[in-house]
């Protein structure tokens, strides 16, 4: 691998970050293959891009020679890549505005978030109960047990 080639790797991957729209699913999925991990992105080789493949070791000393971010700037941006290649594809599999298939997804993700609200009220609930548990322990030890009853009115005045 000749030192050209890291650099090539860098502008390859800043041109998907770029447009990844305009990549074909073959590409895409190619892409999305060689930006996995680190060492497909060393191995990955490309004849129309003038990229040649290498060991991850040598992709790792020539980024740090010839780019300025050295090899954590290439891996961030591999991560990227990835990241934008992933949801441009969960995007492309989207069901249709209006059609069956679009109205089940959203009665679905519906379902997951009135889930996840559900686990947080109890969260929050318990929370509260261990709260006026411990403000409850205090107002006895310190012999407020009138003034823990009165704020414990209002808290649960606000509740209704």
């Amino acid at each position: 691998m000749d030192e050209l080639s890291v650099v090539k790797k860098m502008e390859w991957l800043k041109a998907i970050l770029a447009s990844p729209h305009t990549l074909s699913k073959k590409e895409r999925d190619n892409a999305i293959e060689v930006c996995k991990s680190q060492g497909s992105l060393a191995k990955f080789n490309s004849e129309e891009f003038n990229i040649h493949g290498s060991s991850l070791n040598t992709l790792k000393a020539h980024a740090v020679s010839r780019l300025q971010e050295g090899f954590s700037g290439l891996d961030r941006l591999r991560k990227s890549v990835l990241l934008v290649l992933t949801e441009v594809e969960v995007k492309t599999n989207a069901p249709g505005r209006g059609t069956r298939a679009s109205y089940i997804k959203k009665s679905e993700d519906q379902k997951k978030e009135i889930q996840w609200l559900t686990d947080e009220l109890q969260l929050m609930t318990v929370k509260l109960e261990d709260i006026l548990a411990f403000t409850r322990s205090m107002s006895k030890k310190y012999g407020e047990e009138a003034s823990y009853k009165k704020m414990y009115r209002e808290v649960f005045s606000k509740f209704s």
